[in-house]
């Protein structure tokens, strides 16, 4: 594997997230490459979903999965709504865009975490005889809400997004093509299983071949079972541990 500027590093997170990414890999020295496994928008009929929630009575936390349903559910409901009760969010910096925002009681992981990290935070330790909702977008694992109701909690789900699938950029298809060497920067599972439904079977040897970088134990194990053979995990999926991961890839060098 040549230097940082030989090596492309596809991107799979979503927009914008995955193009403030992007310039910061640029700033490396590699060719970033976006490719967003999912398109991001709003609920398809997003005032009954704003009836729904607000006709239910007063929960006593609220969990938004992600900085998407984030924006969303603000846009929705509005700041002072999520100032009635504890907000938790996955990590710091969607934590800091929350108060941005105007929410006062925000709660996260003290790195940008998945499902099993927010399940980790004290206020999600003793929820029996609770009532918490989750605002997310349709699909997805159901880990926080099985996991809450095992605990005693009464659980409510709204989908304040959807997810749309991305069609593959050509300029990656024809990277794919080219077999150019390349580190994969995983966004989740989801953006994992993509990749599996969008690159045909002759090119997946090639790019299993390819470094990855995960956000977590439970991608790098599916990143593993799917036939990647060098997998590096990141402390998070936030930029710097994100970026801190490939750094150790590009040190490390000896596939594509």
């Amino acid at each position: 594997m040549g230097g940082p500027a030989e090596i492309h590093v596809l991107i799979t997170r979503s927009e914008p997230e995955g193009r403030q990414l992007a310039g910061k890999v640029a700033e490396l020295g590699c060719h970033a490459l976006r490719a967003p496994a999912v398109i991001l928008g709003p609920a398809e009929n997003r005032e009954a979903v704003r009836e729904a929630i607000l006709e239910q009575p007063r929960p006593d936390g609220v969990i938004v999965t992600s900085p998407a349903g984030l924006q969303e559910a603000i846009s929705l409901l509005g700041p002072g709504w999520f100032n009635q009760q504890p907000l938790l969010v996955p990590g710091p910096a969607t934590a800091e865009r929350a108060r941005c925002l105007g929410v006062a009681e925000v709660v996260s992981p003290p790195a940008s975490g998945d499902s099993e990290a927010l399940l980790a935070l004290p206020l999600l330790k003793r929820v029996g005889g609770q009532q918490w909702m989750i605002l997310a977008a349709a699909g997805g694992r159901r880990l926080l809400e099985q996991t809450l109701a095992e605990r005693g909690a009464r659980v409510v789900r709204h989908h304040v997004y959807q997810r749309l699938p991305a069609p593959m950029p050509r300029r990656v298809g024809q990277l794919f093509r080219a077999r150019e060497p390349m580190v994969l920067m995983l966004a989740s599972a989801a953006a994992l299983s993509w990749l599996r439904t969008m690159v045909d079977q002759e090119a997946w040897p090639y790019l299993s071949r390819q470094a990855a970088v995960a956000p977590s134990k439970r991608v790098a194990r599916k990143a593993r079972e799917a036939g990647f053979l060098h997998v590096v995990e990141a402390g998070g999926a936030d930029d710097a541990a994100m970026l801190q991961a490939l750094v150790e890839v590009l040190k490390q060098g000896g596939f594509g």
